[in-house]
């Protein structure tokens, strides 16, 4: 059993996000949180005042019950239990809210609609990112679990146990260096320990992007799933001038969980 919290609104990547929440509940008998989020009554008008507050507030809730037809009926073709909340305030809030209760929120990779650092960075849920191309959860594919023996890595690794229980195996994959305190071998030896099948692997980005090198070598053993710590150093920093993480998200053509 999974409890999906699902980000729902129409851009281009909510096929992709749907078309994973279905797979994913499919495949735990799940259930799907849908948040649709409308921007505020103070964030619209029409300042010539041809059109008031209210009327746009009406024309878009009347769309929004459109858009929430379509999505319904795609979850009852999948006869999947949903529940529904259309909230009016600020996306990252609400979601990072209503996501106390449930076990992954699924999110675009694509920034431009939603941003992913706050909701990572502020959630104690993980974030599942769906990259538009993406057609589901590919059950039964390896994954790569992006390994520094930092605390966000290991949280990461703890927090996808469930979805990794699917996967064919775990890919631990170092770049450049592995830690000493927490070498590759102690998560290999966390993971033999709930009976999942995995094996370590190292690389080096050779004066590279680490994540081209986490990308190419999830593309050379055809993983499903890349599990990655978010933002694990300084957070203004981070934020400021780009991760791993936030190049992983903007170029990953797979699904990236992420926890920090």
């Amino acid at each position: 059993m999974i409890s999906v919290l699902l980000h729902i609104n129409p851009d281009p990547g909510h096929g992709a996000r749907l078309a994973t929440a279905i797979a994913l509940a499919r495949s735990r008998a799940g259930h799907i949180i849908c948040v649709q989020v409308l921007p505020p009554p103070m964030a619209v008008g029409d300042p010539a005042g041809a059109v008031t507050v209210a009327e746009m507030i009406e024309a878009m809730e009347r769309t929004a019950r459109e858009f929430q037809e379509e999505v319904e009926l795609s979850l009852e073709q999948a006869e999947l239990e949903w529940t529904w909340l259309r909230l009016m305030e600020d996306a990252t809030t609400a979601i990072v809210s209503h996501s106390r209760l449930a076990d992954l929120i699924l999110l675009g990779a694509d920034e431009s609609v939603l941003p992913l650092a706050p909701v990572v960075l502020d959630a104690r849920t993980p974030v599942l990112a769906v990259p538009r191309q993406g057609a589901g959860f590919p059950a039964g594919a390896p994954a790569v679990l992006a390994w520094n023996g930092s605390h966000p890595a290991a949280n990461a690794m703890r927090a996808a146990l469930p979805l990794l229980r699917d996967m064919e195996i775990t890919h631990i994959l170092v770049v450049d260096q592995d830690d000493e305190e927490f070498p590759a071998a102690r998560a290999l030896e966390y993971l033999s320990h709930h009976a999942l099948n995995a094996e370590i692997h190292w690389r080096h980005s050779e004066g590279g992007r680490v994540a081209e090198t986490i990308l190419t070598f999830a593309g050379h053993v055809e993983a499903g799933l890349i599990v990655a710590g978010a933002f694990g150093h300084n957070r203004i920093r981070e934020l400021l001038l780009g991760s791993v993480t936030r190049e992983l998200t903007r170029r990953s053509p797979l699904p990236l969980f992420l926890s920090h």
